[in-house]
């Protein structure tokens, strides 16, 4: 039951099958939480620096949008 919580938790939080066998795998070699959080949070870390350039390109795409339908507006009068 444990287990299961963890595994849904992980999913959650965005950990691919791979990221989550890695935990485990971890966990069952050293059984010590410690060794399985630290790498948890370099995962969660890496998950974090790809969020935030996905959001920074998203944006970046936003503003373009919204630029080119200022564009379009203007030369149709639909402003």
């Amino acid at each position: 039951e444990a287990q299961l919580a963890m595994i849904i938790g992980a999913y959650v939080l965005g950990l691919s099958l791979s990221e989550m066998q890695e935990l485990e795998d971890i966990w069952s070699m050293e059984k010590k939480n410690e060794r399985v959080l630290k790498r948890l949070l370099e995962i969660l870390d890496s998950h974090l620096n790809r969020l935030d350039e996905r959001l920074t390109d998203l944006n970046i795409l936003r503003n373009e949008i919204l630029d080119y339908r200022g564009r379009i507006r203007a030369k149709t009068g639909a402003g």
